[in-house]
């Protein structure tokens, strides 16, 4: 029998504008679910639109918004008294020398302990049957681990989290550990991914989650055009990014410059979508490193609407991504939505989604000259036209929200 009632936690959805894909993910669950609550654990300005009759419990966000000095204490007094929080301790040591690894650590149990509360009011308050509830998180954090603890063998509650970056690969931190990790996949029923590269990472740290992990891609619209290449003679590129250092477009730069010097008659256009604290230092390095042939321009930040109007309006000949770290970046798949090839660098999970069919696959750690040679491809207008067939083929495989939101739904609702 399908369950009926969703309990979606959220970092901000759906306040804010983060958290992007629920947008279109929530139109989907809504077709599923007949009663769904979303308990966001901040709330930012801004409103953004969700299907009738879905309702919005504001406690978490109330609740973790105290003064952080009150709630760094109210954790910490919470973590003292709990054998998990002296087991994480004496499995790294390094978390107490390391002040924002000890926050993480205190700010995990005790948003664990708001969480229980919370769901478990919310279960009393509207009588809902844990037996035909899904409690979702859509980020394997506190809250997963907080709500899982009401579960029970006779309850029925099913506990569901998704894994995306920052909240499974461990190496990202110093010191490399995700306080309360397998704790928290041991206490779920459901453990889903949004790439194979993800679910491997942690399924190797912990084989005893395998049995319970699956992997369920997110997804992006069908925009309804495809987007035109440039002539001959021409390349335009685009990128779209924070300007933050992992995204490594200080790196991108010298390629494009390596890649102006070789083909001097090509005309080179360049534009980066997005914004962020190196910006300046970003712009001084195009007005010494490019040449003449190279027109290059910084949009600022652009929201998801603006871009897709950008890729409608404008010719485009490949997204590039050269960054140091990723899971499966929106920006490709919005790119292959229009038809437009793809080129990244092989970490985390861009190899699953950028190949040498639909585009270009660089290493890991590439030179200038590696990001030329790719990119000067595509100023073939029939190349480029075959790997945009391709990169359109990509999408409707494998991020066609219609598809990966409804498959995805049912299978929670079947849980």
């Amino acid at each position: 029998m399908p369950r009926t009632t969703l309990l979606l936690y959220t970092y901000a959805f759906p306040y804010g504008n983060t958290e992007a894909f629920l947008e279109t993910e929530i139109q989907y669950l809504h077709s599923v679910f007949n009663r769904i609550i979303i308990i966001p654990s901040s709330k930012p300005a801004g409103l953004r639109d969700i299907p009738n009759g879905i309702k919005i419990v504001d406690d978490l966000a109330l609740r973790s918004g105290k003064h952080a000095i009150l709630k760094f204490f109210d954790g910490l007094l919470r973590s003292l008294y709990r054998p998990g929080f002296w087991k994480e301790i004496i499995s790294e040591p390094r978390l107490l020398a390391r002040s924002a690894s000890l926050y993480r650590l205190i700010n995990m149990q005790g948003g664990a302990d708001r969480t229980y509360k919370i769901t478990k009011d919310i279960l009393k308050t509207y009588g809902f049957e844990p037996s035909d509830t899904v409690a979702y998180s859509y980020w394997l954090d506190y809250y997963s681990l907080g709500f899982a603890r009401l579960k029970s063998s006779d309850n029925g509650l099913k506990c569901v989290s998704r894994g995306h970056r920052f909240d499974i690969y461990n190496d990202l931190y110093d010191p490399p550990r995700i306080p309360y990790q397998g704790k928290n996949l041991d206490l779920l029923d459901l453990m889903v991914f949004i790439s194979n590269h993800g679910m491997k990472h942690v399924t190797g740290k912990y084989p005893f989650s395998s049995e319970k992990s699956v992997v369920s891609g997110l997804g992006v619209k069908d925009p309804g055009f495809i987007t035109e290449g440039s002539g001959r003679g021409e390349l335009h590129i685009v990128s779209c990014s924070a300007l933050v250092p992992v995204k490594r477009i200080d790196l991108l730069i010298d390629g494009l410059a390596a890649l102006s010097k070789t083909y001097p008659d090509t005309k080179l256009r360049w534009t980066h979508m997005g914004d962020g604290p190196i910006k300046q230092e970003l712009l001084e390095k195009c007005e010494r490193t490019l040449m003449g042939n190279v027109q290059f321009t910084f949009t600022g930040q652009m929201s998801n609407t603006e871009v897709m109007n950008y890729y409608k309006n404008n010719t485009v000949d490949v997204l590039v991504n050269v960054s140091s770290s990723e899971g499966i970046p929106v920006t490709m798949m919005e790119a292959q939505s229009c038809g437009i090839p793809v080129c990244g660098t092989d970490v985390g999970g861009v190899n699953e989604i950028a190949d040498q069919d639909n585009g270009s696959l660089l290493p890991a750690d590439p030179a200038p000259g590696d990001i030329a040679r790719a990119l000067a491809s595509f100023s073939d207008p029939e190349y480029r036209k075959k790997k945009s067939g391709k990169s359109r083929l990509s999408w409707e495989n494998n991020y066609n929200a219609a598809k990966n939101y409804c498959d995805f739904s049912v299978m929670l609702s079947n849980l």
